[in-house]
């Protein structure tokens, strides 16, 4: 059994209403921004835990991350449960098929363009669910134009996009930070930001590790470690 999240209900409770918004048709891209550490992972395995939808995951990978790594991860989990899932694409699909051999017949030729239409076709034709991406500090700038294209779209539809990323050592023209002007510009910037653990959570969390009640210093140092 999964022990109990550790603090951040107040963040879980507000992903959890993006998730009740997203059944009702209004989606939304959440950014989910934390310094190493600071439980991204843990959090938004929790929603997923306790969504009532179809879940779809994809990460990427520091110095190996391929164009669209961890969109197209999420698809193919989809294909995985529905073989014929996007086939409503149409013509589209043989672009898709490019990146997802399993659709069959790859189209001949493409362009950046195309192959965002028909990104944009296969997560607009996934309905109600959740799209977990981790790890997006170190994910291609191709995936993270897609998720600035898909912000005003999702808007209106039943997904909802989870995408978490350290925050700390973000150069200064990293990608993320165009992701979340774009965002912003559209008026469509969701985004929720993962503190240090107070001093309360940080004894819970270590008493959970160790065998013994933890001492005020032993508390005190994992407090300012976390802040660091």
């Amino acid at each position: 059994m999964a022990s109990e999240l550790i603090g951040r209900r107040g963040e879980l409770e507000r992903l959890e209403a993006h998730l009740r918004a997203a059944r009702e048709g209004h989606g939304a891209v959440v950014l989910l921004a934390g310094e190493a550490g600071a439980g991204k992972t843990r959090l938004a395995s929790e929603l997923a835990r306790g969504a009532d939808t179809e879940v779809l995951r994809g990460a990427a990978a520091q110095g190996r991350t391929p164009p669209y790594g961890p969109l197209v991860a999420a698809l193919r989990g989809h294909l995985h449960a529905h073989p014929e899932g996007l086939k409503d694409c149409g013509p589209l699909r043989g672009h898709l098929a490019r990146l997802l051999p399993e659709l069959g017949e790859p189209a001949g030729d493409s362009d950046r363009a195309t192959l965002f239409e028909a990104l944009h076709c296969a997560f607009a034709g996934l309905g109600h669910a959740l799209v977990l991406l981790d790890d997006l500090q170190w994910s291609d700038e191709a995936t993270l134009e897609v998720l600035a294209a898909l912000g005003e779209s999702v808007a209106a539809s039943r997904l909802l996009i989870v995408g978490s990323y350290r925050s700390d050592g973000l150069p200064r023209g990293h990608g993320l930070r165009r992701l979340r002007n774009d965002l912003r510009r559209a008026g469509r910037l969701e985004e929720i930001a993962l503190p240090p653990l107070g001093l309360a959570e940080t004894r819970e969390l270590v008493a959970r590790v160790l065998p013994l009640a933890p001492s005020p210093d032993l508390v005190r140092a994992g407090d300012s470690a976390d802040r660091l």
